[in-house]
């Protein structure tokens, strides 16, 4: 088989893994403290890769948000949620995000990089770029190289992983994130980390959490 067929076959099937998981679990994030989020720019607030609305607060006054998640699933336990009813939610692939040119003011992409392969990342970042409006602010969270479950599976291309559900994550460094949005100024770059006890044993969970801004051209 092709390198461009096992690529695709393999964005496929973590589309259907998703969904999968979503369908049969419900709310996977329910448990799970809020992420931080982006500047308060009034205007457009786009949640990508929303899952089941968990970080889709509501905002402040004048902001618009949008769930974005190419679950349906997880898109149907958002619209359950009733605090969640102003929400515009929209199915699509991050890769080709169907919004207009310059349009958001403000996005959070908690978690959504790590779940895609290294190409699909660039492209990831270029439809964030191009959607973001001059001087609004996109915020990322990914996993870090740190982290406890680096290097468990099976190694689908360098630092990224496949569980045992067959979910795929990449593991990052900071000098990684950075070449992803050179076309951004980066805000701040902070690593996080904490301690999570399994069965009596101490293991770390680490994080990047990045903050860029579009150039405001005008």
């Amino acid at each position: 088989m092709e390198k461009g067929h096992e690529i695709s076959d393999l964005l496929i099937q973590q589309q259907k893994i998703w969904d999968n998981e979503y369908r049969t679990k419900g709310r996977l994030w329910g448990k799970v403290p809020f992420e931080p989020t982006a500047g308060s720019n009034k205007g457009f607030f786009l949640d990508l890769g929303c899952g089941d609305g968990k970080n889709l607060r509501r905002g402040e006054t004048g902001t618009l948000r949008i769930g974005l998640d190419f679950s349906m699933h997880a898109l149907r336990l958002c619209r359950k949620n009733p605090d969640l009813c102003d929400v515009t939610c929209l199915c699509a692939d991050v890769r080709h995000l169907p919004i207009k040119n310059n349009a958001i003011q403000s996005i959070d992409a908690h978690h959504i990089l790590g779940h895609l392969l290294s190409p699909d990342r660039y492209l990831c970042s270029n439809e964030i770029n191009r959607i973001l409006s001059p001087g609004g602010e996109v915020l990322i969270t990914v996993f870090g190289s740190e982290d406890l479950r680096y290097g468990h599976g099976y190694e689908v291309e360098p630092g990224t992983f496949m569980k045992g559900t067959g979910i795929i994550t990449h593991y990052f460094s900071s000098d990684e994130i950075n070449k992803i949005f050179l076309d951004m100024d980066q805000v701040s770059l902070e690593p996080c980390s904490w301690i999570m006890k399994v069965k009596g044993n101490e293991y770390v969970r680490s994080t990047w959490v990045v903050s860029y801004k579009k150039e405001n051209t005008y």
